[in-house]
């Protein structure tokens, strides 16, 4: 309706110059339509960014969970992005695009590993180091670095965040930003905070050698102005922080993404005490810390000198409730450290064992008729129980050492019932000095009951071996601690961290930060896969014997012969 509005309007416009209105009335009008334009290209590029959305969903496959991050780090360039992860993972998961008559079937395959093991997240970085790279080393033309791989991609952004130089300021720049904290003298030399309202600064990209942006926050500058002499002043930029509407710091760097000096503490610790944040009018603008490129180069608090951070505690004590923050105020003797809780039951399914244990792998079946592949885990065909598809053994066990080392005395009486009647049925006379053995052979024409004794036989080795892989399976869980219930719908495992890793340990301690929900209680589950995935914990292996072979009890292989020969009808 604004749009046809505008149309209409275009008429008076001109009618009112023709007779002579004011201008200013002309300019008005003009900022009316560029405001309606400029409204057009956003509600463009909101539509432009669902369809890809919507391609990364439903044409590729990707779960929501991936496309959205994929949409929110890319943008425009997440269908692009995407396809690149597709390309680099087919040649590292262990999917062989000729088993697969259908491509179709690998590609599905392939996208569902890609979402089961989260790989687009655990490559969050290396995504922003890329998309940096194009949005500004690049100015979003990609030109014939388009058709690189993902790993060439990610080299060349490295370079480029590595080799930005540091730029010298502006002379008697004039601020446009507003000042939320002011430290320049009277003549207007010194340090001061400016807002720059913005997530993406050219402007400071120059000045600070680093890309100007970020993913998550809005970007505020340190700066000092340095008089020259008395006609001019240098007006440069010392550090970057980028602060979320959440009230998270994202980033806080020096030049080059280089860590602040200590000499900038004294600026910094008054950003905890500036208000305006996203919720309240009270509200801090600081109100916690997260990460996003190269965090290890990033200001923390534990950066600061002893007597700062105790006066910080003081009046901003929930800035210290994470767990290294807390272990630190324990070891300045400020607080007692509550130990953090390690214990707790792991129940995993057999579609998951294999995040738990290393040496698995899948097996393909593909149904003749329909020509559908289906992909399962061992280990949810060995919890299953599938006795014939695991053994898969059809040779007939040493038919003459069942009846020398096995056979029962109830057994052997049902056979020689069988046989007697299978003689009087066929008219066949035995002979008295005949073992059973040779007397089944005498009567049973038809392998009756030969192939019920080896079947059975065949029954009670696969039995055994199935036995003997849920052990092994068992015993790989086991690692984790006490499995009190093991089955077919998977296992519970009482697990205590304390047991696997070195708890005191500062990087472990941000593992528990990382999984520890806005209620202080921790996942431990969550703690204990990213233990895994970090490297801290190294999985079990499903350590099988290959030459293993079944030794199933007599009583087994008896109780199987019994029920196949309940089969034979004379």
């Amino acid at each position: 309706m604004w749009l046809l509005h505008l149309i209409m309007m275009e008429p008076i416009i001109l009618n009112l110059r023709f007779n002579k209105t004011p201008i200013k009335l002309g300019v008005f009008y003009f900022r009316y339509i560029y405001i309606g334009m400029k409204l057009i290209e956003s509600i463009k590029q909101i539509i432009t960014e669902a369809s890809k959305k919507k391609i990364l969903t439903d044409k590729i496959g990707f779960n929501e969970e991936n496309a959205d991050l994929l949409d929110r780090l890319c943008g425009s360039l997440s269908v692009w992005m995407g396809n690149k992860f597709i390309d680099y993972y087919s040649k590292h998961l262990e999917l062989t695009p000729s088993e697969y008559e259908d491509n179709k079937d690998y590609k599905k395959d392939l996208i569902n590993n890609l979402n089961k093991k989260f790989v687009i997240n655990s490559h969050r970085q290396d995504i922003i180091s890329i998309m940096d790279w194009v949005r500004i080393g690049l100015n979003g033309n990609l030109g014939e670095n388009k058709e690189l791989k993902l790993g060439e991609l990610h080299r060349k952004s490295k370079l480029w965040h590595d080799s930005l130089e540091v730029g010298q300021g502006d002379i008697n720049y004039q601020e446009q930003n507003p000042t939320i904290l002011d430290f320049t003298d009277e003549n207007g030399n010194g340090f001061y905070w400016a807002d720059l309202n913005t997530q993406n600064s050219s402007e400071e990209c120059d000045r600070m050698g680093h890309c100007g942006r970020s993913s998550y926050g809005y970007l505020y500058s340190l700066r000092q102005v340095i008089p020259l002499n008395n006609k001019y002043k240098l007006n440069k930029s010392v550090l970057t922080a980028a602060i979320g509407e959440d009230g998270i710091m994202y980033q806080l760097k020096g030049v080059k993404n280089s860590k602040p000096k200590d000499e900038y503490h004294k600026y910094i610790e008054p950003l905890f005490f500036v208000l305006g944040g996203g919720g309240e009018e009270d509200d801090y603008l600081i109100q916690g810390f997260g990460t996003e490129y190269a965090a290890d180069q990033d200001f923390k608090l534990s950066d600061l000198p002893e007597e700062t951070l105790k006066n910080l505690y003081q009046n901003r004590p929930e800035l210290f409730s994470s767990r290294p923050m807390q272990r630190l105020l324990g070891q300045m003797g400020v607080i007692e450290v509550e130990p953090l809780p390690t214990g707790f039951t792991l129940e995993i399914t057999p579609e998951h064992f294999e995040d738990y244990i290393d040496g698995g792998w899948d097996n393909t079946y593909v149904n003749r008729t329909t020509g559908t592949k289906r992909v399962v885990s061992i280990f949810v065909e060995v919890m299953e129980g599938d006795a014939f598809s695991l053994w898969n053994q059809d040779v007939y066990e040493d038919f003459s050492g069942y009846f020398q080392y096995t056979i029962d005395k109830p057994t052997e009486e049902k056979l020689w019932g069988i046989v007697r009647r299978m003689a009087e049925r066929d008219g066949v006379e035995l002979d008295e000095d005949l073992d059973l053995e040779d007397s089944i052979k005498e009567v049973d024409d038809n392998w009756e009951i030969r192939n019920a004794i080896g079947g059975a036989i065949n029954d009670a080795d696969a039995d055994d071996y199935v036995n003997y892989l849920q052990k092994q399976v068992e015993s790989a869980l086991k690692f984790y601690g006490n499995v009190y219930e093991f089955n077919d719908t998977g296992a519970k495992i009482q697990v205590d961290l304390d047991d696997l890793v070195d708890i005191d340990n500062l990087e472990v301690d941000e593992i528990f930060e990382n999984n520890m929900s806005s209620n202080g209680h921790y996942n431990l589950e969550g703690v204990l896969s990213e233990l895994i995935s970090e490297g801290y914990i190294d999985k079990p292996t499903f350590d099988y014997d290959d030459r293993w072979y079944p030794s199933p009890d007599d009583s087994a292989v008896n109780e199987n012969v019994n029920y196949r020969l309940d089969d034979i009808n004379i």
